[in-house]
């Protein structure tokens, strides 16, 4: 290996650490969960506020449980149950997805205001 070789691939593992560093620790706490179904919003409810979703509809049929500011899927009638196996989510912009069902839970940050306004 030469010179160049070596300061590449140390600069390379750098800049991964880094981006993973920021991925993981740069995302805020959420603090609302919207949960849709088929693409429409079903409900949007504080990730503050400890409760348990039941969703009984035509072409969906699960429960997700919100609790210690985390929300988790608890059980799906799909039938690869990854959604169950996911586990909780917490930080904003992380989402559970149910494909047969058709279910986006999704845990949004604090509405930020605008960096600037142009007319």
């Amino acid at each position: 290996m030469k010179k160049a070789d070596i300061i590449l691939t140390v600069s390379l593992l750098l800049a991964a650490l880094l981006l993973g560093g920021f991925l993981l620790f740069g995302r805020e706490q959420g603090q609302t969960v919207e949960v849709h179904i088929d693409g429409k919003l079903y409900t949007t409810v504080m990730l503050s506020q400890p409760q348990t979703i039941t969703i009984d509809e035509k072409s969906a049929h699960c429960v997700i449980e919100i609790e210690d500011g985390s929300v988790r899927m608890i059980s799906s009638d799909c039938p690869d149950q990854l959604c169950v196996h996911q586990g909780a989510i917490h930080k904003a912009g992380e989402s559970i997805i149910c494909l047969p069902q058709r279910i986006v839970i999704e845990i949004k940050g604090k509405v930020q205001g605008y960096d600037i306004l142009i007319k």
